[in-house]
C-alpha cells in the first residue's frame, strides 16, 4: 500500500461541511436576490397566507383558521396546500417575513437533501466516496431545482426529507429500536404538514414496496409473513398519520367542501420523455410561454435531470449484493408505471384519500430520481470494490462511461455556449465546487482509479451547469413592477379591513387575484392574493337573491386591459358586511367586533334574520349553536339579544389537535425511552 493509500480517513464533518457550501454556492442567486428569479405564480400562492398568519396571531391573538381575504372566506385550517403547520417555514416566515423568508428556505432545504442522503447512504455502503456522490446527485438533481424553478415551495421542501424517512422506517425495521418508529412518524408526516399531501400519496408508494419485500419471504417452499416487520411498520403509518392529525383528520373530514377542478392523474407524457427526464439534457431547451406579457422560459413538470453517467452506474447496481436492492428495483418500477397516469390500472388509486389531491402523476418521477441515486451508490460502491481486485472487468465499464461521458457532454457544450445560457453565472464558484469535492475523494484511503474519478467529477460539474440554469436570474422578468401600488391604493379605500371592515373582491377571468399577485414578485408587501390556489371552496355564493333583486358578495372587482394597468370597479350592488333581513327589507348592521375566527355585530332593536357575508361553513357558531344557512352565507334568528358573535370554531380541528398532540406526546415518549429488550438485524 502506497503512502496515498495510508492517508487517515478524513473526518465525516469535513463532508457535511462541504455540503453546506454547495448548497450555498448552488443557492447563490436565491438568496443574493430573489427578485429575479424566474418563479411563477406558484410561489405566490406558496407564500401568500404568510401575512394572513402573522395578523391572526399577533394582531388577533386567535389561530388562522378561517381566511376572510378570499371572496366570502376560506376554511385555511383544512386546506391541502397549507405550510403552516410545518414549524421549520412558519418561525423563518414570522421571523423575516415571505420573500425574504423563502431566501432562506430554499439553501436550508438543499442542504437538508443532502445531509439527508448522506445519513440514508450509510445503509448502502461505508465508503464515503459514492455517498458524497449520491448525495451531491440528490441535492443538484432536476427533481429539487425544477420544483424550485416552479415555484412549488412545499414539494421541493417535502422531497428533502424523502432520504430521512426511508433511513428512520429501514432502521426501525432493523433494529427495533423505539425512537426510529417515532422519528419515521415525524419525517414521514412532514410532506402533510407543510402543505404537500400528494407527496405523501407518493410516499406511501415506496412504503408499500419496502413493506411487500421487508415483510413477505419465501421460505419452505411457501410463502409467510414477518409479523414482527409487519406491525412495525402499521405502528408507523398509524402514528404518522397521528402526528399529522391537525391536517389530515380536517383534510378527510371536510374533502367535500373542497374541490379542484383538475383531472386527479392527468399530465403525464410518454416513456421516452420520461426517460430524457432523467438522463438528457434536451429539457433545458425550454419551452417559451407568453407570462405577464412577456416572453418566458419553462420547464416540464417531471423535469428529474440527473445525467446519463449515474444511469450506466445505477445499471451497476444488479451486480450489488446489497440487502435493500429488491425495494430499490420494486420502487423504481412502480413509480415510473404509477408516472403514466391514466394510462396504467394505478388510475383507481385516486379514489382513495390523500391520492385525490394527484394532479400530474409525473411528479412522482421525483421519488424516482431518488431511487435511481440510491442505485447509482450501489453501482459506483461495486465498481470501486472490483477496481480492488484489478481484474478487467472495471476497464470495459469505464470505456462504456467514457462513451456516455463523451455523448452527454456534447449537449452541455452546446449548452454552455448558447445564447440564453444563464448557467455561466457564478462558474467560478461552482468550478470551486468540483475542487473541494476532488480533494474529498482523492484524499480517501482507497484505492483509486483516476479515469474513473474523472468521469464522476465530469458528471457532477455537467450537473451543476445544466440545472443551475434554473436558478439563474432570468432576463425575462419584468422589472417596472407597479402592483404594490394598486395595492395600497386598494387598502386604503374606506370599508377596507384596516378600518375594522373586510371586503370581497374578485380578479378578472380566473375569479381570483393571482394575476395581480404575480405582479407583487418584487415587492415584499404581499397582501392579497388567492389563498385557494388549487381547490376551490364549495360554498362561496357571489350573488343573492333577496325578494327578487340580485346582490352580490363582492365589494370591488379587478379588471384590467393589458398588464400594466389595474382598476379596482366597485360594486354598486354588493351587500354590507352585516345586515339584517326582515319583511324582504335590508338594513346594514354596525359591527362591534372584526377578527377572521371571530364577529360580533350590534343586535340591538333588531328583529327577522342576522347575516354575516361570511361563506357558510358548519365551523361557524354563535353561542356554541350552528349558524344557519342564508343562501350560502352565514346567518342567525335574531332572539332578542344585544349582540351576536359569530365564532368559527371547526369540531374536526379540534378533533386534529388533539390526536397531533397526543402523538407528538408519544413519539417523545418513544425516543427517550430505553431500547426494545429483543434486538434483532433481519
Amino acid at each position: 500500500m502506497d503512502s496515498k493509500e495510508k492517508r487517515k480517513e478524513l473526518p465525516q464533518s469535513l463532508f457535511i461541511f462541504f455540503l453546506v457550501a454547495v448548497a450555498l454556492v448552488y443557492t447563490y442567486n436565491v438568496w443574493s436576490d430573489i427578485n429575479s428569479m424566474p418563479f411563477g405564480l406558484d410561489l405566490i400562492s406558496n407564500i401568500a397566507d404568510v401575512p394572513y398568519y402573522t395578523e391572526s396571531i399577533l394582531k388577533y391573538g386567535q389561530f388562522p383558521l378561517w381566511n376572510d381575504l378570499w371572496f366570502v372566506g376560506f376554511p385555511q385550517y383544512s386546506s391541502p396546500l397549507t405550510s403552516f403547520y410545518y414549524p421549520v417555514s412558519t418561525i423563518i416566515y414570522f421571523l423575516f417575513g415571505g420573500l425574504q423568508g423563502v431566501k432562506i428556505l430554499i439553501p436550508l432545504h438543499f442542504l437538508l437533501s443532502g445531509i439527508g442522503f448522506w445519513v440514508f447512504s450509510s445503509l448502502l455502503t461505508g465508503n464515503k466516496v459514492p455517498r458524497l456522490y449520491g448525495s451531491l446527485l440528490y441535492m443538484l438533481s432536476g427533481s429539487l431545482v425544477a420544483r424550485v424553478y416552479a415555484g412549488h415551495l412545499q414539494m421541493f421542501m417535502a422531497l428533502s426529507y424523502i432520504p430521512f424517512s426511508i433511513y428512520f422506517v429501514i432502521k426501525a425495521i432493523d433494529t427495533r429500536e423505539r425512537r426510529y418508529i417515532g422519528l419515521s412518524a415525524l419525517t414521514m408526516s412532514l410532506p402533510i404538514l407543510m402543505g404537500a399531501p400528494y407527496y405523501f400519496a407518493y410516499f406511501l408508494l415506496m412504503l408499500l414496496a419496502l413493506t411487500v419485500i421487508r415483510t413477505i419471504e419465501y421460505k419452505d417452499k411457501g410463502f409467510r409473513i414477518r409479523t414482527g416487520d409487519l406491525s412495525i411498520i402499521c405502528i408507523i403509518a398509524a402514528l404518522t398519520f397521528g402526528v399529522s392529525g391537525i391536517m389530515s383528520v380536517p383534510i378527510l373530514y371536510g374533502s367535500g367542501t373542497l374541490e379542484r377542478n383538475v383531472d386527479p392523474l392527468g399530465g403525464s407524457d410518454t416513456i421516452d420523455n420520461l426517460i430524457f427526464s432523467f438522463f438528457m439534457g434536451e429539457n433545458l431547451n425550454f419551452d417559451t410561454i407568453k407570462m405577464w406579457g412577456y416572453d418566458q422560459k419553462w420547464t416540464w413538470e417531471n423535469y428529474s435531470f440527473i445525467g446519463l453517467i449515474p444511469l450506466v452506474l445505477a445499471s451497476l447496481s444488479i451486480f450489488h449484493k446489497s440487502r435493500y436492492r429488491k425495494f430499490l428495483y420494486a420502487s423504481l418500477v412502480i413509480l415510473i408505471i404509477y408516472a403514466q397516469g391514466p394510462f396504467t390500472h394505478f388510475y383507481w388509486l385516486h379514489y382513495f384519500p390523500f391520492f385525490d389531491n394527484l394532479r400530474i402523476a409525473s411528479r412522482i418521477l421525483a421519488f424516482a430520481a431518488f431511487i435511481l441515486v440510491s442505485m447509482a451508490v450501489l453501482g459506483l460502491d461495486w465498481f470501486l470494490n472490483e477496481n480492488e481486485k484489478g481484474d478487467g472487468i472495471s476497464r470495459h465499464i469505464l470505456i462504456i462511461m467514457a462513451f456516455f461521458m463523451l455523448v452527454s457532454g456534447l449537449e452541455y457544450l452546446k449548452m454552455f455556449s448558447s445564447d440564453y445560457n444563464p448557467a455561466k453565472t457564478a462558474i467560478l464558484a461552482k468550478i470551486i465546487i468540483i475542487l473541494g469535492l476532488a480533494y474529498l475523494i482523492f484524499r480517501q484511503p482507497v484505492k483509486k482509479n483516476n479515469i474513473l474519478m474523472s468521469i464522476i467529477l465530469f458528471s457532477l460539474l455537467a450537473l451543476i451547469v445544466s440545472n443551475s440554469q434554473l436558478l439563474a436570474p432570468s432576463p425575462f422578468i419584468p422589472t417596472d413592477i407597479k402592483s404594490d401600488q394598486y395595492l395600497q391604493e386598494l387598502w386604503s379605500e374606506n370599508g377596507m379591513r384596516n378600518n375594522g371592515t373586510p371586503f370581497t373582491i374578485e380578479g378578472a377571468g380566473n375569479g381570483g387575484l393571482n394575476s395581480l399577485v404575480g405582479y407583487s414578485l418584487n415587492s415584499q408587501n404581499i397582501r392579497y392574493y388567492n389563498v385557494g390556489y388549487g381547490y376551490t371552496y364549495k360554498y362561496r355564493p357571489q350573488t343573492i337573491d333577496i325578494a327578487g333583486t340580485q346582490y352580490t358578495t363582492l365589494d370591488y372587482r379587478l379588471d384590467y386591459n393589458d398588464f400594466q394597468k389595474f382598476d379596482f370597479i366597485l360594486q354598486n350592488n354588493s351587500l354590507p358586511y352585516a345586515f339584517n333581513v326582515n319583511n324582504n327589507q335590508i338594513r346594514p348592521m354596525k359591527l362591534k367586533y372584526y377578527s377572521p375566527n371571530k364577529i360580533t355585530v350590534d343586535g340591538k332593536d333588531i328583529s327577522g334574520i342576522i347575516v354575516v357575508k361570511n361563506a357558510f361553513h358548519t365551523g361557524w357558531k354563535v353561542e356554541g349553536a350552528p349558524v344557519k344557512n342564508y343562501n350560502g352565507l352565514i346567518a342567525v334568528d335574531s332572539d332578542g339579544r344585544q349582540e351576536y358573535s359569530f365564532v368559527f370554531s371547526p369540531d374536526d380541528f379540534k378533533m386534529g389537535a388533539l390526536i397531533t398532540i397526543f402523538s407528538l406526546i408519544l413519539c417523545a415518549i418513544l425516543y427517550i425511552s430505553p431500547k426494545t429488550s429483543h434486538q434483532k438485524v433481519l
